[in-house]
């Protein structure tokens, strides 16, 4: 089964995210400076190594190099290994001398030695880290090496899926200093779990799979979409929550990982992958106990971000206005600034305000209704849930685009306020501004989550009347109306 995923709802970021850019960068210039530049990477090493196979097999009795015998005997327990070289010295006869011997013997090291050295010079090896022998350079290099343009191109999609979102929210520098660390932290693992493999580890995947784990904290109710194939046949799209999937796909490379006994499984650093997803979800956590992003990180992006006048005269004048008792004025001075400067939101909460106070809050209805798809556009959905509910309560017409409000619904039924997130679906269903069949059928499924049968018959009804309707998008609705059916019964 082919599980690739393509996107999420996070749409946007607001500066370039160009650590992560950088990092792809500096990805595929190793990879191309590594396999097209200079001499074939490979040149000698297979010959060395059939002549070293050639000369063994003429000699089984003489001792090959460690090094050199665990590539020929990969794989193999100690019995598989013993068992073997026995076969192979019951077919050669012994040497005649010791003299003899000896001169063997040397040989076979010298040819030992020339494949090491080969072997040395490979960019793999050179680069990457082993295990059995690592270094403070290999810990970092290894990270932007890669086994080929497949193992690249998929390393760079899940970083352009997660990364440019935690850049975003985390910073520049952090983001840097988070990536690197992750990376560390995945190889040292890694290493615990195989201090006798020679075989080197490259590759981005544990310091991507820490930017994976950050992101199961930061975005845990961002739903992800995902293509999947079974056979050449079935193929289609889902999408699932982040909490969801990204758990499943640790639980899987811990199960991979024990079941290659702490070694190289098929060629993928599964361990490295656990020790990176454990360390970002760590880091996240940490980060969101001790409120970093709020306390320090956001005012200073938002101050590089926004172009906005501290002192700003328009809500001066305003503040002026209603502590003369001219209210009127005072909102009619914030509408005219917000209306020539629509992304301030210091105005718009502005207008709000004024208007909550004195009565005209469907006036003011638009100014917020702008700053609540912000906040859900950057994920704050704690504020944008309050501010929403705020809105609604005052407002019995007023609705968000229907994404946005699918999104606080979902952030609403998480928070168990069952109450409100019946009012937003309700709303979402009342104003059907640009609702597609699949987000009725997500509003259904939320209505059916907080106990309303009748809503999610509504929302499953609508959407089995669309047309365009998904084949297993119709299966859950037919599902969740017979399901509310039977409560009716009951």
């Amino acid at each position: 089964m082919l599980l690739l995923p393509l996107g999420h709802e996070e749409d946007s970021v607001r500066r370039v995210p160009w650590i992560t850019l950088v990092v792809a960068v500096i990805c595929v210039a190793a990879l191309v400076a590594s396999t097209y530049l200079g001499p074939d990477p490979t040149a000698g090493i297979e010959e060395s190594f059939s002549r070293i196979q050639a000369y063994f097999l003429e000699h089984p009795y003489l001792e090959l190099d460690e090094r050199v015998e665990k590539v020929f005997f990969r794989g193999l327990s100690v019995d598989e290994k013993q068992a073997l070289l026995e076969s192979w010295r019951a077919m050669v006869p012994g040497p005649e001398s010791a003299e003899q011997f000896h001169r063997e013997q040397l040989e076979l090291d010298r040819l030992c030695a020339a494949a090491l050295a080969a072997l040395s010079n490979h960019p793999y090896y050179a680069w990457g880290l082993i295990p059995s022998k690592p270094s403070p350079t290999t810990f970092v290099t290894h990270m932007f090496m890669h086994g080929g343009w497949l193992h690249l191109i998929g390393n760079l999609l899940i970083l352009y899926l997660a990364g440019p979102f935690i850049e975003d929210k985390w910073g520049r520098p952090l983001y840097a200093v988070f990536y690197l660390t992750a990376g560390l932290a995945a190889s040292g693992f890694y290493v615990l779990a195989n201090l006798e493999s020679t075989t080197p580890m490259i590759g981005a995947s544990g310091a991507i799979a820490g930017v994976m784990g950050a992101f199961l904290i930061r975005f845990r109710s961002t739903r992800i979409h995902f293509f999947y194939m079974i056979g050449f046949i079935i193929r289609g799209t889902f999408a699932a929550p982040a909490w969801l999937m990204l758990p499943l796909w640790l639980a899987q490379q811990i199960f991979m990982g024990s079941m290659t006994g702490g070694s190289e499984g098929g060629g993928v650093a599964y361990w490295a992958h656990v020790g990176g997803f454990v360390f970002g979800m760590t880091f996240a956590t940490a980060m969101a106990r001790l409120r970093i992003e709020e306390r320090f990180i956001h005012p200073t992006i938002d101050a590089k971000v926004n172009v906005q006048v501290i002192d700003n005269p328009a809500l001066d004048e305003a503040a002026a206005a209603e502590a003369d008792g001219r209210p009127a004025d005072a909102f009619g001075i914030l509408a005219d600034a917000l209306r020539a400067d629509p992304r301030n939101r210091d105005l718009a909460l502005a207008v709000w305000d004024v208007g909550l106070r004195h009565g005209w809050t469907m006036q003011a209805a638009p100014a917020m209704i702008h700053v609540i798809g912000d906040e859900v556009r950057s994920s704050d959905l704690d504020l944008a849930a309050e501010h929403w509910v705020e809105l609604a309560s005052q407002c019995a017409d007023a609705a968000l685009d229907t994404v946005s409000m699918v999104r606080i619904s979902r952030h609403l039924v998480e928070m168990n306020r069952n109450q409100d997130a019946r009012m937003t679906i309700t709303r979402a269903l009342d104003s059907r501004q640009d609702a597609t069949a699949s987000i009725e059928v997500r509003l259904a499924q939320l209505a059916d989550r907080i106990g309303a049968p009748e809503l999610a018959a509504r929302a499953a009804e609508s959407a089995l009347a669309r047309p365009d309707l998904h084949p297993q998008e119709r299966l859950q609705a037919e599902e969740l109306c017979s399901k509310a059916a039977a409560l009716r019964v009951l």
